[in-house]
């Protein structure tokens, strides 16, 4: 792969240059992107700088880690099961998975294109250190680019809600103490910020997770697995292994079936949204994990997978979800500070509002500083 240069900008970097950005470097990623945790062996592990001993997150871990370590302002991630979101959780920034269709994708340099799975989960999205930072970095961003059939001309706030904007507060089975504190301040804060917030429960939450792993297991038979085996380390594909645990492999049949479930489930996501246009839940059901935490045997990680199904339920359906910091616990082995943060979701092409509900919570947070990780 080391040859594998790019012959022209993918979208991202074009619309980002054409709106003045100068990009200076490049961010440190898992293997072929396909981890929750960034290291690889070219490069090794990319450290959390608040709290050296947990994760940084992945697939864009070296992304949020350097903008938590104040080397820029604004980093680029793509995310098809939490690779935008993650990272922002677990480095203390912020960071969001827009809509599908709402940035335009293409990959210059891969070659051949994706498959339908991928295509409908995988978007690209901004991370920064604050709420005006994100809204920035998304908006040029999401400038049009015809080699995206995906994308979508939508305006940037394609509805008003009248106020008091509802929220749905969910905090899932399984949410552990730390992770369902911070979403009880967030609803506080939300609540005096003039939200009206309530606890429920999106539709059909686990069956998405479930929907997510299935069909990206069958997805994986044809080519990406093979292209692990042929190109990545024992780690990832001990991950591989893990996800082909997790996931049915679906017969032609069964595939079909699941598409059209999947239609099924965002439709009735999007009637929960009539009515309560956010929702406020984990980004993951625990803080950020020990570094080598997927280095399990494939056999003992369906819960570390598990804890990621806020993230994958929500990128199943193509739906938009923006990571954001609340505060800090202390670090189990001692080694720092470990970030808190919430997701907000919304409807499709809702990530004005989101961004606005994230801006009250940023606002009792405090500005997000650069910390010096040495």
């Amino acid at each position: 792969l080391a040859g594998n240069i790019a012959a022209e900008d993918a979208p991202v970097s074009r619309n980002w240059k054409l709106a003045g950005a100068v990009p200076f470097g490049r961010t440190n990623a898992p293997s072929l992107s396909m981890r929750w945790f960034t290291d690889n062996p070219l490069h090794g592990a990319t450290l959390n700088p608040h709290a050296p001993g947990r994760s940084a997150g992945g697939s864009s871990g070296g992304a949020a880690a350097a903008l938590a370590a104040g080397i820029g302002p604004l980093a680029h991630g793509n995310d098809l099961g939490g690779s935008v979101r993650l990272p922002a959780f677990c480095c203390g920034v912020t960071g969001i998975r827009p809509t599908l269709g709402r940035v335009a994708a293409f990959n210059p340099s891969l070659g051949v294109e994706r498959m339908i799975v991928s295509n409908l989960a995988a978007v690209q999205g901004p991370l920064a250190r604050s709420i005006r930072d994100l809204r920035l970095g998304l908006g040029a961003m999401a400038a049009r680019d015809p080699r995206d059939p995906w994308w979508v001309p939508v305006p940037e706030r394609p509805r008003q809600h009248a106020a008091p904007i509802r929220v749905a507060l969910f905090v899932p089975e399984g949410t552990t103490p730390p992770v369902a504190d911070a979403l009880r301040l967030a609803a506080t804060w939300l609540s005096e910020a003039g939200y009206e917030v309530m606890e429920a429960s999106p539709p059909n939450f686990a069956e998405a997770h479930q929907l997510w792993l299935d069909l990206l297991s069958t997805e994986n038979l044809f080519g990406t697995r093979e292209t692990a085996r042929t190109y990545g380390d024992a780690v990832l594909n001990n991950m591989v292994d893990a996800m082909a645990l997790a996931g049915r492999e679906l017969d032609l049949t069964g595939f079909i079936a699941s598409l059209a479930r999947r239609n099924a489930i965002l439709r009735n996501w999007l009637a929960f949204f009539e009515h309560t246009p956010l929702i406020l839940m984990p980004v993951s059901l625990e803080p950020a994990m020990d570094r080598e935490a997927d280095r399990k045997p494939a056999a003992e990680l369906r819960p570390l997978i598990d804890a990621f199904a806020p993230l994958n339920a929500t990128a199943i359906l193509g739906l938009p979800g923006l990571s954001v910091p609340v505060g800090f616990m202390p670090s189990p082995d001692g080694t720092g500070r470990v970030p808190l943060g919430v997701q907000i979701v919304g409807g499709r092409y809702e990530e004005a509002t989101m961004l606005d509900a994230g801006a009250a919570i940023e606002a009792r947070v405090g500005p997000t500083l650069p910390v010096d990780p040495l």
